[in-house]
């Protein structure tokens, strides 16, 4: 069944198509409001790291270098 909704002329329909989750694809639990506020407050390295440190589990340990950070994302190392 095909959900129905009304669009405006400029928007586009999306549809969201995931990997199945299985034991080489994995998904994650995070808080959904702590990722809506990651996504409008933090800049785009920032926010890579916070998906990267919200994906482990509470109470994980983790040693991080600045030049590991940079280079593993792709950012700058500020």
């Amino acid at each position: 069944m095909d959900n129905m909704y009304y669009t405006s002329p400029n928007q586009k329909r999306i549809t969201i198509q995931k990997e199945k989750c299985d034991k080489e694809n994995y998904y994650t639990k995070i808080n959904l409001n702590a990722l809506e506020l990651a996504a409008i407050d933090l800049k785009a390295g920032a926010f890579k790291m916070w998906v990267y440190l919200s994906k482990n589990q509470n109470g994980f340990n983790i040693a991080l270098s600045n030049k590991a950070v940079a280079e593993y994302f792709g950012i700058k190392k500020d």
